[in-house]
């Protein structure tokens, strides 16, 4: 590819948010109807291994898909010394076993067909690009992992503290955090990665912030 060429492919189109909108739209609506199901059983089983190195517990597999609810529970290695509200007696905790709402699960499976719509938006499908495309759906997946692994410890000691310590400041830290990853999280990441990987993006983004440097000058 000649570099006029290279550097074309590079910018982004006129109507790229447009275009990222339309996009991401068709992306959810095959999720939702068609794939929704398989999606949040791929990622539940695609995170096993990672969740059970991070969090698993002695009492069960880290991430299980509840089959009733859709959802997926958890088993969580706590290994967290307290004390017995009722009598005062140190106790330890060993794990921690929930269930979570599953709009959790859709929250997470949808955050990667969320990346594919604004990846798939620029409309340049050479070898390079996909493979940036394949980069930045690792990343997303990656990311996913981490903040569902984070999202179970943060939720299981949650659990701790407003059962056995009964902390305030302490609850009210962790349930800000269960807030920006569950809430935070799925819904910015994929734009954050889609901007990180592929340069049409940033480069759209990069054009706008200098024209509004300019205007304010």
């Amino acid at each position: 590819m000649k570099q006029s060429g290279l550097a074309k492919e590079l910018q982004p189109g006129p109507n790229l948010i447009l275009t990222a909108v339309a996009s991401v739209i068709v992306s959810l609506g095959i999720w939702w109807f068609l794939l929704k199901g398989i999606s949040i059983w791929f990622l539940q089983r695609l995170a096993y291994v990672p969740l059970l190195l991070l969090i698993g517990a002695s009492s069960g597999p880290p991430l299980e898909l509840n089959p009733q609810t859709g959802g997926w529970d958890f088993h969580v290695r706590m290994n967290y010394n307290t004390t017995n509200p009722q009598t005062g007696k140190p106790i330890h905790i060993d794990s921690i076993d929930f269930t979570a709402d599953p709009k959790l699960a859709d929250a997470f499976t949808g955050a990667l067909f969320t990346y594919a719509g604004l990846a798939l938006a620029v409309g340049v499908y050479s070898k390079t690009q996909w493979k940036r495309i394949l980069r930045g759906f690792g990343l997303q997946l990656a990311l996913s992992v981490l903040a569902i692994a984070l999202f179970a410890y943060t939720k299981a000691l949650a659990i701790v503290v407003n059962g056995h310590t009964g902390s305030t400041a302490v609850l009210s830290a962790v349930s800000l955090c269960e807030y920006l990853i569950t809430l935070v999280v799925p819904y910015a990441s994929p734009f954050a990665v889609v901007v990180m990987v592929l340069p049409q993006w940033k480069n759209y983004f990069a054009f706008h912030v200098a024209r509004t440097n300019k205007l304010h000058r």
